[in-house]
């Protein structure tokens, strides 16, 4: 399992949030929690996995350029 906390930036506009993942090695499953953002959101979230391995995908909102921060803490299930 992670938890992941991100941060975007674009111009005066800022989004945070923290995402819970799991995964089995099949499947991959998040929550995501503490949703603050200024004006618009400036990204979404999905989960999957590959080859055994869970991802994190963030897109960004716009074609304008976004600035991302991420930190994350990991445990072995």
């Amino acid at each position: 399992s992670a938890k992941y906390h991100i941060q975007a930036s674009q111009g005066t506009n800022y989004h945070a949030t923290e995402v819970m993942v799991i995964h089995n090695s099949t499947n991959a499953y998040f929550s995501q929690f503490g949703d603050i953002y200024t004006n618009t959101s400036l990204f979404s979230l999905s989960v999957d996995t590959n080859s055994g391995n869970v991802r994190l995908r963030v897109t960004p909102a716009s074609t304008s350029s976004t600035a991302f921060k991420i930190s994350r803490n990991l445990l072995k299930v």
